[in-house]
């Protein structure tokens, strides 16, 4: 840090803010909260022992999820649920085919215990998951995002959301004058 007066503005520190760091400027409180200080006030703002202890690893919510031929995958799940969804789809107007499909199946999707773990619904999964594995893209979503980072939400976001590849917003010059 170095003092350096410019027009009657007095600059106390001058540098990069480099990637992975944060910096707060609190204007209220006339502070300026620098990346090690900021980081061990929101990591003691949560009780992380307390939930670590209570952590659930998925081979506790598998256990009890096995088939008579032996150990379910998650790509046999999604395999099951997408063919039934397509089949109801197909079939829609003949009732007995939908009855009859609906007790031969050996796993309902909306009565998974991993997906509520997880904060998953029937409606993300059918609408987000589901396509993806279809298309084998990622789906594309409107700009603007405004939640919370998923690792400095209040909330239980879902795991994809801290793998979600995030945009900034982009001026373009040409576009706007």
């Amino acid at each position: 840090m170095y003092n350096l007066s410019v027009n009657n503005i007095i600059v106390l520190f001058q540098d990069r803010l480099r990637s992975g760091r944060m910096l707060l400027v609190d204007t209220v409180e006339k502070k300026i909260e620098e990346d090690n200080d900021l980081k061990l006030r929101i990591a003691l703002s949560r009780p992380h022992k307390k939930l670590s202890s209570a952590r659930i690893y998925l081979d506790q919510l598998r256990r009890n999820d096995v088939l008579s031929h032996g150990a379910i995958t998650n790509e046999y799940l999604i395999k099951r649920e997408l063919e039934f969804q397509w089949n109801e789809e197909r079939f829609k107007g003949d009732s007995d085919h939908r009855t009859a499909k609906k007790h031969h199946r050996d796993f309902h999707l909306d009565e998974d215990r991993r997906l509520m773990a997880f904060s998953y619904t029937a409606d993300s999964f059918a609408m987000l998951i589901a396509p993806m594995i279809i298309e084998k893209k990622e789906a594309l979503g409107s700009m603007g995002n405004d939640a919370a980072l998923a690792c400095l939400s209040d909330y239980s976001p879902q795991i994809f959301s801290y793998f979600q590849q995030l945009f900034a917003q982009v001026y373009n010059y040409f576009v706007f004058y």
